[in-house]
């Protein structure tokens, strides 16, 4: 169970997860009143701005093609100020639009590791990751169990997921520990910043973030642990959030978006 809470704590303030012109940034310090919800608009998030409360930071940022899958993401984590130094991946879907592979590029733009997703509807265990060669190099293969509503049940034996009867997730960690877990998640009704991606992508979602990305609307709290305030723009997507821990430390996120 120590590699569940580390993860749910972090979900409480990291996740708001999963336009005006087009390829125009959302600009979230503009006054609420000057616009009017547009339903038509397709915000896609391209960068999520972490600060945490011991000066450290976290940058996001995503790159989409023209089917709104996300084809590039990259990260960087920093104390103080950035220091440049960003994990990149490029990604390829199928034709029902879910990942097939992850690689992680240099800066140079060489593959470093090659990541191969395969899917089953086997939904009530995981399998092990495995070793396979491509084109004479070795990769990682993750097996990806999909329930039956095509929602990713387990990542390979590393991950599982349980979803309330909303479709909002109800448990992310270790699969041994799933039919134990019991807790209490608030969520709002606005839509999540990765609500219009499309896509089915586990590298993101599982691997690299610390956190499912949620389709739908926002957590709030877990078990009313601490609190969170989020300011939203006039189509009901997060622009800020601002979390208050039980023990008084703020963390903030920043959000931005490309809007079509």
């Amino acid at each position: 169970m120590k590699r569940i809470f580390p993860a749910l704590f972090v979900l409480l303030f990291i996740i708001a997860f999963q336009s005006c012109k087009k390829d125009s940034p959302a600009n979230p310090d503009k006054p609420a009143d000057t616009e009017k919800p547009d339903p038509s608009k397709i915000y896609l998030v391209s960068k999520i701005t972490f600060h945490y409360a011991n000066q450290s930071g976290r940058v996001e940022e995503y790159k989409y093609d023209a089917q709104n899958r996300i084809i590039q993401s990259r990260t960087e984590n920093y104390h103080f100020t950035p220091t440049g130094s960003w994990d990149t991946f490029n990604y390829v879907y199928d034709n029902n639009n879910k990942l097939i592979k992850a690689e992680m590029i240099s800066y140079d733009n060489r593959v470093l590791t090659t990541r191969l997703f395969v899917y089953n509807s086997n939904a009530t265990a995981g399998d092990q990751v495995y070793e396979q060669t491509e084109n004479g190099v070795t990769v990682l293969v993750y097996p990806v169990s999909l329930d039956a509503n095509g929602r990713v049940k387990f990542v390979a034996k590393r991950y599982g997921i349980k979803y309330d009867s909303n479709g909002h997730f109800s448990y992310y960690g270790a699969p041994e520990g799933m039919d134990d877990f019991d807790a209490t998640f608030q969520f709002d009704t606005k839509k999540n910043p990765f609500y219009n991606v499309v896509g089915l992508n586990p590298n993101i979602n599982y691997l690299e973030e610390l956190y499912p990305v949620n389709s739908l609307n926002n957590l709030l709290t877990i078990n009313n642990s601490g609190s969170k305030v989020i300011t939203y723009n006039v189509n009901d997507f997060p622009v800020k959030s601002i979390y208050t821990s039980a023990t008084g430390n703020i963390e903030t996120v920043d959000y931005e978006y490309i809007v079509k």
